[in-house]
């Protein structure tokens, strides 16, 4: 989802050159980017911190820092410490920061788990990892592991564990009445349960010779597992019982045990814990035969054991194939040396009988992963050959009897590919997922990487790539933009606005319920499905979404679930298979596109304004493929498949790959060339360029036939205020209303540190102390109707605290309100406005704070004047003392201004409250209120690049060699932005229960090119979704409201100037792009040419991924006709061509000028030209290096029309050689 979380983070500072190493300061331990650190806290009562250093960089003033990836310790993550959790375990984290090299202590090592069990001595700098973890949900990886005991409990290595005689599970000596003392002390154990069925059978008669009873030990027993596991690799290993030895145990012995050791007179259990198999007495003479018999019936259920399958609970098999062999004939030794001679013939022949079935049924053993498979053979859209948009759209949506033959094809497209999978692969190796048969011809397969090894070979198949996961990447926009005189005053109004047209949003569903999509009226008339004529979706219902869901508004509904349901058990209470959505994020992306006209935007209970879509008559038509739990892109295929099928005019895609395609080219990618077939049958789309700004070359939007949408600010901010006792108003962030009064009623300040109970049980840390998080740290008494200072502090460095636990703590206690300060020892944090049920106010960074210093009184006291720009006024107070001394130091003015903010209230605090000799509050004597939060004010620079929106230049590979296109294309609103919501919001809780959210990411971004394309499609119907594009990329603004270049949030927020692998084009211009004069066009077989032009792709590669040859080619990719010209690495001097059409209504005359990119000279051929409407005219730019340059350079051309049309065209040049 490519969003950002609506949260709190600490503010990152931006390095500036990259050092091999780091010497520790006061040792000769030298550290590079890979080792492990232990780092200094700043509370010195607790232990280091743990981090992996990824990269050590300095600045200008030789500065060291370190950029590192964070170990979490268990009681440090959300879920806290547990009892299976070692002292030395660490969780690697996805939380990175930057940090002082100063701070590194010393070095550590980080074991994986199964190297660390095997350490004889551990050492103070020896810790291990086992899990993965994500600090902003809680969520670990791998989410499932193999448990032991009564308790149920994963492995501890710490903890001493007894393994039973008989059942052979290992047990807490706690758990079955025993003190360590005692277990230690153990020759033999066996748990109650089988002591209960040895009892059951002495009753029956069965007994037992001493040799035989020796045997079942030593086959099941310690010894032999002891010896196995030195054979044994897997990221679940374990010292004791790990399951995959259980697994390789239960292949090998459970039928020798179960079948075998009866015959031998041995007692046996009625059911096993290895293995479920009945109780059969067989005699001698009868033993080949049951035996293979009961391996026959043992294997087809692959010795399946519920108690095992129950207590591991994996989803992925435990045995891989490489290590097969060297296990099995490691288990042969190991049992072989154990068993007596007298029977040795027979349990050898049970061994290589047990073996032959272990080889044959390894293949169902093996781990699944989906694929995704490109045949050879036109899908239906394209059937007979059609390359023209046009033609092709009109192959999807013929008159009934050519749908007919349309679904015959599809029908045949279909067997075509359940044939291949039956002829290449064996029966229950796989399962088919998907066929994709509208504009691209291929399936998704759940199949083992052997067998898809296989289907790769066979005849037919073009293209294979392994499913690589997807993700999620107002109000005030349309005014923002300009809408409502522009282009929906040229339309008839918002509720006109893109009448007609269909806009497909493949997210994570809808929420029909939202007044957004509702069915509206016009002219009295209820609004009927969009374009019925040739557009054929479908209303598919379930839970939460009946039929009446789709209503005309919402014209079609689908859901795609095939691949999440393959890789991953989904939760039935939230991931509906349904269209409907738990999430918000797709309610959020629909209506920023298409949400109704003039919606109130209430959250609790306060009216911020009225919402409508940037197309707010478009129709919508909804392609569940994100499920809370997972989403795949497998799904995400096929529901763009279907989009483009029932016939949308424009594509939404604010979900996809996260990464780039590892074993293909990033514009060969399935999900790119899918997106291309979708050009092809000429539907706009429109994808999110990613949430990993500002680090160059951060973009997922990589190919040229789709729009990348990165995202901005506008000029809209909320400011909340706190107003002290002393008159003093300190500016905040925080959307709440005031306390009682509006300022008019103080209220008891109170420090969370001195509200802590002081016999209390719980631990004295930061989240407990200063940060708010937990209730039962507090006296109620205190902080019942009083506003309380929160402090942000380790816990929110660690994201292990959250602002939702601070208004839980402040419902469940009453509080009047809060205030979240920053911390000194962390400086600023980084925040979002979010709704707050409860008046509330963070503090979080001083980049608008002016401050000017007077000394009114002598050096015992002074008074602070501030200028606080967040609120426009001078504030003042009185400071009894600034240093330690009585002395006023003047060089106070230099330091930072948040932490003189939060001294004007922990002063003004300090001295209205009384305290004993222990330190402990007699008297709160501070008094506090919080002012109106909600209230937007329209003044801060806009529109500026939002830090986390992803930076260019594109990128080839995973190796990020360069390609000649222009990412991202265009900038549009995304920071900030108001938009429906689902009440149930079960992935954001603090959203939870609210119908409308207001959030940031270029997900935010992407829906507002969507709406705008839908209205340029609504006034250009002819147009192509490549004219489109130009429109909006020639038009697009350059300049902020305070008329300088558009600026860009950098890694500390500070604004430099924007290039265009930031803006790309520019801002979205909607008002200007619905008559650009000129348009620069491209189709289907441009992209092919484009494709095979790109230096070392050989042609083959291009038609297996597309199915075309390479007939036509480029000179140089940069030849592609696209709105702007980049050149990554420009030898000498290069010509690139480029073609315009005139879509305006008369003749019009253009005059070219030049802004050069550094070393280089451009000359434009012709320098002008006239063109007729409807004409084209080809032009050359003729690049000439004058200076080789170490990184690109930026400049642009500019054509201006006599009718006053302005054609931008931005360069981005590398040059390396003159």
């Amino acid at each position: 989802m490519a969003k950002t979380r609506p949260g709190l983070m600490p503010k990152p500072k931006p390095g500036k050159k990259d050092l091999d190493s780091y010497t520790i300061r006061g040792t000769n331990k030298v550290v590079r980017a890979g080792d492990c650190v232990l780092m200094r806290p700043s509370d010195t009562g607790k232990p280091p911190y743990v981090a992996r250093v990824e990269k050590i960089e300095s600045d200008s003033r030789n500065n060291v820092k370190v950029r590192v990836r964070w170990y979490y310790r268990p009681e440090e993550s959300i879920g806290g410490r547990r009892q299976f959790h070692g002292a030395k375990e660490l969780f690697l984290s996805d939380h990175y920061d930057i940090q002082s090299a100063h701070t590194i202590e010393g070095k550590c090592i980080v074991h994986s788990f199964k190297n660390y069990t095997k350490l004889e001595n551990v050492g103070a700098e020896d810790y291990y990892c086992r899990f993965e973890y994500k600090a902003a949900t809680g969520a670990f990886t791998p989410d499932r592991v193999a448990v032991y005991c009564k308790c149920e409990m994963p492995y501890n290595p710490d903890d001493l564990m007894v393994q039973c005689e008989g059942c052979k599970d290992w047990y807490h000596p706690a758990c079955v009445g025993m003190t360590i003392e005692e277990a230690k002390r153990l020759d033999h154990f066996v748990c109650a349960e089988c002591s209960d069925d040895d009892a059951k059978r002495a009753e029956n008669g069965f007994t037992a010779s001493p040799a035989a009873d020796m045997k079942v030990i030593i086959i099941g027993g310690i010894e032999a597992q002891e010896e196995i596991k030195a054979s044994i690799s897997s990221p679940y290993f374990a010292r004791k019982n790990d399951p995959l030895e259980i697994l390789a145990s239960r292949m090998l012995v459970c039928e020798v045990r179960c079948t075998v050791l009866v015959d031998l007179g041995l007692p046996r259990k009625g059911t096993d814990s290895l293995v479920n198999c009945a109780y059969v007495r067989v005699s001698m003479d009868s033993f080949r035969t049951q035996l293979i018999d009961r391996f026959e019936m043992a294997f087809k259920l692959r010795c399946k054991d519920e108690n095992f399958g129950k207590k591991t609970s994996q989803r992925e098999d435990l045995l891989g194939r490489d290590q097969d062999i060297p296990l099995l004939a490691h288990l042969v030794m190991t049992i072989m040396a154990k068993i007596s001679q007298e029977h040795l013939a027979i349990i050898t022949f049970l061994i290589l009988l047990a073996i032959s079935v272990v080889v044959a049924s390894i293949e169902t053993i093996e781990k699944r992963g989906i694929y995704l498979v490109l045949m050879e053979g036109e899908p239906v859209a394209f059937h007979g050959g059609s390359t023209n948009c046009r033609q092709a759209r009109e192959c999807l949506h013929r008159p009934q009897m050519n749908r007919e033959m349309s679904r015959a094809c599809a029908e045949k497209l279909v067997k075509s590919h359940d044939q291949l999978l039956q002829n290449t692969l064996r029966n229950g190796t796989y399962d088919k997922l998907y066929s994709f048969k509208h504009v691209v011809n291929g399936f998704a397969v759940h199949a083992t990487l052997s067998e898809a090894k296989k289907l790769k070979k066979a005849l037919g198949v073009k293209l294979m790539e392994r499913d690589r996961g997807a993700e999620m990447m107002t109000t005030y926009t349309p005014e923002f933009l300009g809408l409502p005189e522009g282009l929906w005053k040229q339309q008839g109004g918002g509720r006109t606005a893109g009448e007609g047209i269909v806009i497909g949003f493949v997210d994570t569903g809808i929420n029909p319920l939202h007044p957004s999509f509702s069915a509206r009226q016009s002219n009295g008339v209820s609004c009927g499905p969009a374009n019925a004529s040739r557009f054929l979706g479908k209303c598919e219902t379930g839970p939460q979404f009946p039929a009446t869901s789709c209503n005309g508004k919402i014209a079609s509904a689908r859901f795609f679930s095939a691949g999440a349901q393959a890789v991953a058990p989904l939760n039935r209470s939230v991931d509906f298979l349904s269209p409907f959505d738990a999430v918000g994020h797709g309610s959020h992306v629909a209506s920023i596109a298409a949400g109704n006209a003039d919606v109130p935007v209430v959250v609790n209970g306060f009216l911020y304004g009225l919402s409508s879509g940037m197309a707010p008559a478009a129709r919508i038509a909804v392609y569940k493929a994100m499920f809370p739990t997972i989403g795949t892109l497998t799904d995400v295929i096929a529901a763009i498949d279907q989009a483009i099928y029932d016939g949308v005019d424009i594509l939404t895609l604010s979900v996809g790959p996260v990464q780039p395609p590892q074993s293909t080219l990033t514009v060969l990618g399935m999900f790119d060339i899918v997106m291309l077939f979708a050009r092809r049958a000429g539907v706009f789309v429109v994808q999110a360029a990613g949430n990993s700004g500002p680090s160059p070359s951060s973009v997922i939007s990589y190919s040229p036939w789709v729009v990348g949408a990165a995202a901005s600010s506008t000029d809209r901010t909320y400011t909340g205020s706190l107003l002290l006792g002393n008159g003093t108003r300190v500016g905040g962030v925080g959307l709440s209303g005031p306390t009682l009064g509006s300022g008019l009623f103080m209220y008891r300040l109170v420090l969370a540190q001195d509200a802590v109970k002081r016999n209390g049980t719980f631990p004295r840390t930061p989240p407990y102390t200063d940060e708010c998080q937990y209730p039962e740290a507090f006296d109620p008494l205190i902080v019942q109707g009083s506003v309380v200072i929160c402090t942000f502090s380790s816990g929110f460095i660690n994201q292990t605290s959250s602002v939702s636990a601070i208004l839980s703590t402040a419902r469940d206690l009453h509080f009047t309100g809060f205030v979240l300060v920053a911390n000194p020892k962390y400086g600023d944090f980084i925040v979002e406005p979010i709704p707050f049920p409860v008046p509330g106010i963070m503090i979080p960074n001083v980049s608008d704070v002016k401050v000017h210093i007077c000394i009114v009184q002598g050096t015992c006291s002074c008074e602070i004047i501030v200028w606080i720009e967040s609120v426009k006024k001078y504030v003042s107070f009185m400071v009894p003392s600034l240093e330690k001394d009585g002395a006023f130091r003047p060089e106070f003015k230099e330091k930072n201004c948040g932490i003189l903010l939060m001294q004007v209230i922990l002063q003004y605090y300090q001295r209205q409250t009384s305290r004993d000799r222990a330190g402990a509050v007699t008297n709160f004597r501070a008094r506090a209120a919080i002012g109106e939060g909600r209230a937007a004010a329209f003044t801060r620079r806009a529109p500026t690049v939002s830090r986390f929106s992803s930076r260019g230049p594109d990128f080839i590979d995973v190796y990020k060699n360069l390609i000649d296109v222009l990412k991202p294309d265009i900038l549009a609103p995304g920071r900030q932005v108001w938009a429906a919501w689902s009440p149930m919001s079960v992935s954001e809780q603090l959203l939870r229960g609210h119908s409308f959210a207001l959030l940031s990411g270029t997900s935010m971004a992407t829906p507002h090119v969507a709406g705008i394309a839908a209205l340029i499609k609504q006034s250009r119907p002819t147009w192509t979704p490549s004219m489109i594009a130009s429109a909006m990329s020639t038009t697009a603004i350059k300049h902020d409201n305070f008329g300088n270049i558009i600026m860009s949030e950098g890694f500390d927020f500070s604004l430099t100037t924007s290039t265009p692998f930031a803006i790309g084009s520019g801002h979205i211009n909607p008002t200007g792009a619905i008559d650009p004069g000129l348009v620069f066009y491209s189709e289907y077989e441009d992209y092919i040419g484009f494709l095979c032009s790109i230096p070392g792709i050989r042609p083959s590669v291009v038609q297996a991924a597309t199915g075309e040859p390479c007939t036509r080619t480029l000179a140089h990719p940069s030849d592609l006709n696209l709105p702007s010209v980049t050149i990554s690495a420009l030898n000498k001097s290069r010509t690139v061509q480029r073609s315009i059409k005139n879509v305006g209504t008369v003749q019009e005359t253009y005059l070219g000028s030049v802004l050069p990119p550094n070393g280089t000279t451009i000359s434009l051929n012709p320098t002008w030209f006239t063109v007729n409407p409807g004409e084209t005219r080809d032009f050359d730019i003729e690049v000439n290096v004058t200076r080789a340059m170490s990184t690109f350079s930026f400049g642009e051309i500019v054509w201006t029309g006599s009718l006053n049309h302005i054609v931008r065209i931005p360069l981005t040049i590398r040059t390396v050689s003159v």
